[in-house]
């Protein structure tokens, strides 16, 4: 992560564009980083920084919501659900992977003499070939577009229990959708509404079908309003 000395406004302009294109100082939810982030930040400037910081302004407020608890909670790293998916294998596959490499091991014979004496030319080209095709997998895999969304979910009245409701939220699931962060904040009259992230793959989730679901707990759901939308 770049560093950042925030007692000056010029430095806080440096970060100002830094967040220009981010929700966050790293990835696509708050980590550690934002949390030291703001405390630096609070530090050089108590009352916040100044509104002509638009982004920084705009994260500033965000982080704000949250305790000094949950802050301190972040982690390091956010691991994506389709990435933690990809990256945890089922244990017994993982273990019967581990058991097949084990016997191709043993199977090769090298000879010392000449270690490439057996691989002919078309192995040569159909490894080159698999290469090349792992890599641009590997660079569609980077164009992936993502989009972080920060929803405001508004209860029929101040009674409706948004602890249910936040679990029926995060029950809807769909491929490319990340469920992040949440807050009860205050709207007037003793009313909270839920305020609650989440990060979508853009191809594959809609915004209005998410609304659409969420809209369904019409029990306990009067309206839902998008707070903010940010590409990542």
């Amino acid at each position: 992560m770049a560093q950042f000395d925030f007692s000056t406004p010029q430095a806080i302009g440096k970060f100002n564009g830094f967040l220009s294109d981010k929700s966050y100082a790293k990835g696509y939810l708050p980590t550690s980083d934002d949390a030291k982030l703001f405390a630096e930040v609070t530090q050089h400037n108590p009352s916040g920084p100044e509104k002509k910081f638009a982004h920084v302004y705009r994260w500033y407020q965000h982080i704000k919501t949250f305790s000094d608890e949950e802050r301190s909670s972040w982690p390091a790293e956010v691991v994506l659900a389709e990435q933690q998916t990809a990256a945890a294998p089922a244990p017994a596959a993982a273990k019967a992977e581990e058991k097949k490499e084990e016997k191709k091991e043993e199977d090769v014979d090298f000879d010392d003499d000449d270690l490439f004496g057996g691989v002919s030319e078309e192995e040569l080209a159909a490894e080159k070939q698999k290469r090349e095709a792992d890599k641009k997998k590997h660079k569609k895999a980077e164009e992936i577009q993502r989009s972080n969304i920060i929803l405001d979910v508004k209860p029929w009245e101040d009674t409706t229990d948004l602890n249910k409701l936040e679990e029926l939220v995060r029950g809807i699931t769909m491929e490319g959708l990340t469920w992040g962060p949440s807050k009860q904040v205050e709207v007037a009259y003793g009313i909270k509404k839920l305020q609650i992230s989440c990060v979508v793959v853009d191809d594959l989730v809609y915004t209005e079908d998410l609304e659409e679901q969420i809209q369904a707990f019409d029990e306990y759901v009067q309206s839902i309003d998008i707070a903010a939308f940010t590409k990542v």
